[in-house]
């Protein structure tokens, strides 16, 4: 990726005019694909920061076209890689550009900001599609994800099951059947949510390996909330047994976040911060303020209580100013506990009111 960089500003620096700089943007884009197999071969996690290149000089070119079927072709790859929010900028200009495929670009940008945890911003982009997109299967069910983890249960239990009614096929029901049992499973109805899991398994047998550890995943929610932490820490272990070495790095790394409170509600400090460092050294990272919040949590657990209390306040703060009440409440949770360890009674009942 460097040597890219340095070619970019060499060949910018050398050229003048329009023609000519479009013209060393098709170049690196091409070198950008070069690295990436060119179609030669099947892309892989490895490819994706050439990937993103590929876009960003494809877009700058005039390409809008060429770079946009390049985000629909390889978009899964690079989102499992965990770089897929380098595609922002690029889909924003891309929205802008192609009005025919506004929608489906606006999709993308959707779910590239709940991926981040950026509800609010997600919620908006949603509000700015037409009916077509917005009331399809993809629109239903991101508006489902961004009112679940705004604490929108209900709201949230509605939209996904309009999406189940457009469902089309064994994958379309298993996705959508996964997001239905993770709201029971966040009510407290573990039982509920693991006879939707055990339903969704059965009418999908060709289940492919991602599926089956974001599967893992809801089945380990179930069991986290209610407090089942063996049986949760359990089912994140088989499954990151199962994907080690798939490229499914985002899938890790959600995996990773139910095993660090797992772990650390069995009092399992060193296994709880081996999946903290397990995650950060993940191709796809831990978010800066996702990760603030889980070393907060292993933080807490080992008494470090001035490290825990500064981590969950900004994960706290941020989750809950880009409308991840979700992910907030479990910072707030957590935080409330150390401001309790440290004396400090009336900000932790305010908190946790």
């Amino acid at each position: 990726a460097a040597m890219v960089h340095d070619l970019v500003r060499d060949a910018i620096g050398r050229v003048a005019s329009r023609r000519e700089r479009a013209a060393a943007h098709r170049q690196l884009a091409e070198l950008a694909l070069a690295q990436a197999g060119d179609g030669a071969r099947p892309v892989t996690a490895a490819d994706a920061p050439a990937l993103v290149e590929a876009v960003h000089h494809l877009l700058a070119a005039g390409d809008v076209d060429e770079a946009w079927t390049r985000c629909q072709d390889h978009y899964r790859v690079i989102a499992a890689a965990g770089l897929d929010h380098l595609l922002l900028e690029s889909l924003r200009a891309l929205a802008d550009a192609i009005d025919d495929a506004s929608g489906a670009i606006g999709l993308m940008l959707a779910r590239i900001l709940v991926r981040r945890s950026l509800m609010a911003e997600a919620g908006e982009v949603l509000a700015t599609l037409g009916p077509t997109a917005r009331g399809g299967l993809r629109g239903l069910r991101l508006a489902g994800e961004v009112a679940r983890r705004r604490g929108r249960l209900g709201e949230a239990e509605l939209l996904l099951r309009e999406a189940r009614a457009l469902a089309d096929g064994p994958t379309e029901r298993f996705g959508v059947a996964l997001e239905l049992a993770d709201i029971s499973g966040l009510r407290g109805h573990g039982a509920a949510a693991r006879e939707v899991l055990t339903a969704a398994l059965a009418d999908h047998p060709d289940v492919t390996a991602r599926e089956r550890a974001r599967w893992a995943w809801s089945l380990a929610l179930s069991y986290l909330i209610e407090e089942r932490f063996a049986d949760s820490a359990g089912v994140v272990a088989g499954a990151l047994a199962a994907i080690r070495g798939a490229g499914l790095d985002d899938l890790e790394v959600l995996l990773v976040m139910h095993a660090v409170l797992a772990r650390t509600e069995l009092d399992d400090l060193a296994g709880a911060r081996a999946m903290l460092e397990r995650g950060a050294a993940s191709g796809a990272g831990l978010r800066e303020h996702v990760g603030a919040l889980y070393a907060g949590v292993v933080a807490q657990a080992a008494g470090e209580l001035g490290v825990a209390r500064a981590e969950l306040a900004r994960a706290h703060d941020y989750l809950f100013d880009h409308g991840d009440q979700v992910m907030g409440s479990i910072a707030g949770y957590y935080l409330a506990r150390v401001q309790l360890a440290l004396g400090e009674g009336a900000p932790a009942i305010e908190l946790s009111g």
